[in-house]
């Protein structure tokens, strides 16, 4: 019976309802049953098969878009929307940040964070600048 409605309606709720059974029921059925389950999909394609009929008609009849999309489905490498993205050369990844705002002091704190969170990037694995970035008294070979 449940099989009988859900093939009319297309409708797990409808057909349990019909049938006298919850709609946990009928899919606890479906899980524990195989042919149960084969018998379900069959009677969805049916159930599926009236819908697609029933949009065939309206789009013959009234409607541009459902006549697009049923096209669309029914034929996808005749209609489907086409995309050809190509790239050629390369791509430039310039990820620095504009620093030019922050103070010397600024700046060294940075470097300390940035040697800290990264010590693979420098010899010391010290959370002290190392001369990155000149010392406070403004010397270019960063000894501190």
């Amino acid at each position: 019976m449940f099989l009988a409605h859900f093939r009319e309606s297309g409708n797990v709720r409808a057909a349990a309802q019909a049938a006298g059974v919850s709609r946990q029921m009928a899919y606890l059925r479906r899980e524990a049953d195989p042919d149960f389950a084969q018998a379900w999909d069959a009677a969805e394609e049916e159930a599926t098969d009236v819908l697609v009929a029933e949009a065939r008609r309206r789009a013959l009849d009234a409607s541009d878009t459902l006549l697009i999309f049923l096209l669309k489905s029914h034929r996808p490498a005749v209609y489907r929307e086409k995309f050809d993205v190509t790239h050629q050369g390369r791509i430039a990844h310039d990820h620095r940040p504009d620093l030019s705002r922050l103070s010397l002091d600024e700046l060294h704190a940075l470097e300390a964070l940035a040697l800290h969170a990264l010590p693979d990037a420098s010899p010391s694995t010290s959370a002290e600048p190392v001369g990155l970035l000149p010392g406070p008294d403004g010397d270019s070979d960063g000894a501190r």
